[in-house]
């Protein structure tokens, strides 16, 4: 767990491509949680951030972020803040378990 200041001019390059969880992803910008987690599975870097209450995330930060994931699956359901930070890595995790199992029964 680290705290950091809003950087600005974006985040250190060393915490990988950003992701904003939201409820409602820019289509451009939308990644699925599958996506993230063949990008763990190649090792690729990258942070998540969680907003907190009622208004969640500033808009800077959808601005800065590569990715914007809505862990529902498409059904833009909005969770409360502490379910979204259980929910998203444990989502993310089973997905690569299930990648790597597959890939696995497939050789």
């Amino acid at each position: 767990f680290h705290l950091l200041e809003f950087p600005r001019r974006g985040f250190p390059p060393q915490f990988g491509q950003i992701i904003a969880t939201t409820r409602n992803p820019d289509e451009d910008k939308e990644i699925t949680a599958m996506e993230v987690a063949k990008m763990a599975l190649k090792g690729e870097s990258f942070m998540l951030i969680v907003g907190l209450g009622r208004h969640g995330l500033p808009k800077e930060i959808f601005k800065l972020a590569k990715y914007h994931l809505d862990i529902t699956d498409g059904r833009r359901v909005s969770l409360e803040t502490c379910t979204a930070i259980g929910a998203i890595p444990v989502k993310i995790r089973t997905l690569m378990e299930a990648l790597k199992w597959t890939a696995g029964k497939m050789t």
